[in-house]
């Protein structure tokens, strides 16, 4: 029977010998899977990734505009409560500049 310490180095060559065979492959696996979506016309909607109702995996889209939550009363600028805060928010309770819905 192999020791602890054997194990561990045949553990550690077994690691190195795994990340190298999946470098190897990486590109050729790729490849493939391109053809087979050019091939076979699959979107990311058949593969899981997009929702059919145009949702992704993650709710969360960078770039989508975000519906303002404050609202200053006397010039209707507003505030998404994202970022840095604007001038007429600084030093004020915020509760009063909610936006009802």
């Amino acid at each position: 029977m192999a020791s602890y310490l054997e194990l561990l180095q045949q553990r550690k060559a077994l690691e190195k010998q795994i990340t190298e065979v999946k470098l190897a492959e990486f590109d050729s696996i790729v490849k493939d899977m391109k053809d087979k979506i050019l091939t076979y016309g699959i979107s990311a909607t058949d593969l899981g990734f997009v929702t059919k109702k145009g949702k992704g995996v993650s709710e969360f889209k960078p770039g989508r505009p975000v519906p303002p939550k404050y609202r200053e009363p006397n010039s209707g600028a507003t505030w998404t409560g994202r970022g840095k805060a604007p001038k007429w928010l600084a030093g004020q309770n915020r509760d009063a500049f909610l936006i009802q819905a």
